[in-house]
């Protein structure tokens, strides 16, 4: 078990009503925060593409300040005591 803060920042806040929580699942890797994360706080629609693995462009995933796709992209390493940071800093285009 991997225990995290986990902050939310943008849409993610307005969805889950607050700012950061201290957050638990099964594994270390982004692969599997993913769907721990998704069923946990029903944000899959925020942060996932349909194919339910990749992530929204408009989304941003955040481990100790360094976007996961430049530390290991689905397997970036998530430690104990690690923050991962969900943001939507702006609307998608349309």
């Amino acid at each position: 078990m991997t225990h995290i803060t986990l902050k939310f920042i943008g849409e993610f806040w307005g969805r889950v009503g607050f700012g950061h929580a201290d957050f638990a699942f099964e594994g270390n890797t982004v692969r599997e925060f993913l769907p721990a994360v998704t069923q946990a706080y029903n944000v899959a629609d925020l942060l996932l593409n349909p194919d339910g693995v990749s992530t929204k462009p408009s989304s941003r995933l955040v481990i100790n300040g360094r976007f996961f796709e430049l530390v290991g992209d689905l397997d970036a390493p998530i430690r104990d005591g690690d923050v991962v940071t969900l943001m939507r800093p702006y609307a998608p285009a349309f």
